[in-house]
């Protein structure tokens, strides 16, 4: 009997060993085992690697599975997704206490006008970024602006 010790990483063969020869597994003989038994293998043995048809048979053993609602796993998958969308929706709002602060510290207005820029500025989340981006002198511009075009409305 012959046996081909292959070698995993290349695919090459190493060699046939002659396993009809008895062995001294007490170890009296000290030349028990000698290179006299190894035959070199073939050529008709030896296949080479290719990266063509494990690349090809790798697609083709992908398993397809359903989707099963009852999965734990998918369960879980669902919620850390609402939790990511809750914190992105989070971080998109204006910060309510820096547009506050910002407001209040505008000179020039007395502090109930202000309070009723700064509500409206909170629900109008796309104005109330617009009015943290810019500076001082526009920030008082556009609060004089908001209060002449709604002064009969805004102090009711």
């Amino acid at each position: 009997m012959a046996t081909v010790v292959k070698g995993m990483v290349t695919g090459g063969s190493l060699g046939d060993v002659n396993l009809n020869q008895d062995f001294d597994l007490e170890g009296d003989e000290p030349d028990s085992v000698s290179n006299d038994n190894i035959e070199e293998p073939s050529n008709d043995n030896i296949k080479e690697p290719s990266n063509e048809n494990s690349s090809k048979t790798r697609s083709n053993r992908k398993i397809r599975r359903g989707v099963n609602e009852n999965n734990p796993c998918n369960q879980i998958s669902e919620q850390l997704k609402e939790i990511a969308v809750s914190l992105k929706a989070l971080k998109q709002d204006p910060d309510v206490a820096e547009l506050y602060e910002v407001v209040m510290k505008t000179e020039g207005f007395d502090e109930e006008m202000l309070a009723i820029a700064f509500d409206y500025l909170v629900q109008e989340e796309k104005l109330g970024r617009s009015f943290m981006a810019k500076n001082a002198n526009l920030r008082k511009i556009w609060l004089e602006n908001f209060f002449a075009k709604n002064d009969g409305q805004a102090l009711k």
